[in-house]
């Protein structure tokens, strides 16, 4: 009979440690197809724990920022005009996303000839 005790007792032990662990696991951030950002990714000796830590507030802060800029964008747009908004969304399909509009489409490389030093 103590035997049956002590069984059930280890089993019943043993089954809520797993649960929370497993719920403690699923608490976690998804931090797949998370990039780590510099300077944190040139970082060589990085555990796995930190590396997975890092990620999470990444993830964490990215996600907050997609709420304030699409907080931002509906909150902008109320301000506008039918006519406004129409408008923008004109300009909007016009311009590849990523560009601003009057952006130019390739990089200026800087001039190699010396600027003259300012008069005094």
């Amino acid at each position: 009979m103590k035997l049956h005790t002590i069984l059930a007792i280890s089993f019943v032990g043993l089954l809520a440690v797993a649960t929370l662990g497993h719920a403690a696991d699923a608490a976690k951030p998804d931090v797949k197809g998370v990039r780590l950002i510099k300077p944190y990714s040139d970082l060589k000796d990085l555990t796995a724990e930190q590396t997975t830590k890092l990620k999470e507030i990444r993830k964490k802060y990215s996600d907050e920022i997609k709420d304030l800029e699409a907080k931002q964008k509906d909150e902008m747009m109320m301000v506008l005009t039918d006519a406004q908004k129409k408008e923008l969304g004109d300009t909007s399909k016009k311009t590849p996303k990523g560009k601003m509009k009057d952006e130019p489409a390739t990089p200026v490389a800087p001039s190699d000839a010396k600027t003259p030093a300012p008069a005094k």
